[in-house]
């Protein structure tokens, strides 16, 4: 088909059309006197002019997509270049960009100010009291009672007893009816071995080399330099036939026999057969199951001041009406020697 060429109008009305379109895309349309719309292909009459005008037009887009340059006469607006715009939007973004980048570092530093706040302890200050250079000094102890005399003496008398104070035996006496090789063993042995003692004030010397019908117990007052005497028993299998004499002695279990050797004296204790005892701990390999075996200081009937103590299964037992002074006297660590 043979197609006319197209009347000059016809290509500025296209022109003027296309240029306006572009324009308006990048927000620079002049403003027209009047208001003008784009021609339409319907408003053509000649089949020729549209088929140009459809040609044209597609041609004209091809080269707005391009980035071609399209210039006019009929414009009033101004004219931008494409290097232009693309400069013009990159420093834009730019700026947008270190605008965010500055608003999020505000942002962190307020975050972290806030935390460390909350992190912070408290601390609160309290006024220290000043002290007064020159305090005052009571002259009077409040709530002071002095210690009556009675109590001093009690209580001197029990530190005498408990707190290790250094005493000796007196030397030797025969008048005290008292072996001498006994009694030289028991001074020999307390002297060596006084630390072993809270009790140093009392020494206690049992001579069963004597008949079972004397006093052959010795209490020794190393405070007050008096001694004395009293009658106590030894056990049956030290003396068979009972004649008054302990003639042998043992240490094992059940033979009912007195050990001789150190004793040292504990604490009193009860006892249902003998009501208070003076518990003893052996010292030596010669009554070293002085425990086991229970031997103690206790009171019996068959024993009498006044006559021939009886028999024991082993402990040194006293007359009902002396053994609890001798007791309350030697108990709490005091030295017990026995010997023949």
């Amino acid at each position: 088909m043979n197609v006319s060429p197209v009347s000059e109008q016809l290509k500025k009305r296209i022109a003027y059309s296309l240029v306006v379109g572009a324009l308006t895309v990048y927000g620079c349309a002049p403003e027209a006197k009047q208001p003008y719309n784009s021609v339409s292909p319907s408003e053509l009459t000649n089949l020729n002019d549209q088929a140009d005008y459809v040609q044209l037009a597609s041609q004209d887009r091809d080269l707005l997509e391009n980035n071609y340059l399209i210039e006019t006469a009929e414009s009033d607006g101004p004219d931008y270049e494409e290097d232009e715009l693309a400069d013009s939007d990159q420093e834009w973004e730019e700026a947008s960009d270190n605008e965010v980048i500055a608003e999020q570092e505000e942002s962190d530093d307020i975050l972290l100010s806030l935390s460390a706040a909350k992190k912070k302890p408290v601390v609160k200050k309290v006024a220290k009291k000043e002290l007064p250079k020159n305090p005052p000094i009571p002259t009077k102890r409040p709530n002071y009672k002095p210690a009556k005399k009675t109590e001093i003496a009690k209580s001197e008398k029990k530190k005498s007893q408990s707190s290790g104070t250094s005493y000796s035996l007196p030397p030797y006496q025969s008048s005290w009816g008292l072996s001498k090789k006994v009694y030289q063993e028991a001074d020999k042995y307390f002297y060596s071995n006084k630390n072993k003692f809270p009790n140093t004030r009392y020494v206690t010397v049992i001579d069963f080399s004597k008949h079972s019908s004397k006093k052959r117990m010795f209490v020794f007052d190393l405070k007050t330099k008096k001694v004395e005497k009293y009658n106590t028993s030894h056990g049956q299998g030290s003396d068979p036939k009972n004649s008054g004499l302990a003639k042998l002695f043992s240490n094992s279990m059940n033979s009912h026999k007195t050990s001789l050797g150190a004793y040292k004296t504990l604490d009193s204790g009860k006892s249902k057969k003998h009501g208070t005892v003076g518990r003893l701990m052996g010292l030596q390999a010669s009554n070293s199951n002085a425990l086991a075996r229970a031997i103690i200081i206790h009171k019996a009937k068959y024993v009498n001041e006044a006559g021939r103590a009886g028999r024991s299964h082993g402990c040194f037992a006293l007359d009902t009406r002396v053994y609890l002074k001798v007791i309350n006297k030697v108990k709490g660590g005091s030295l017990l020697y026995v010997g023949r």
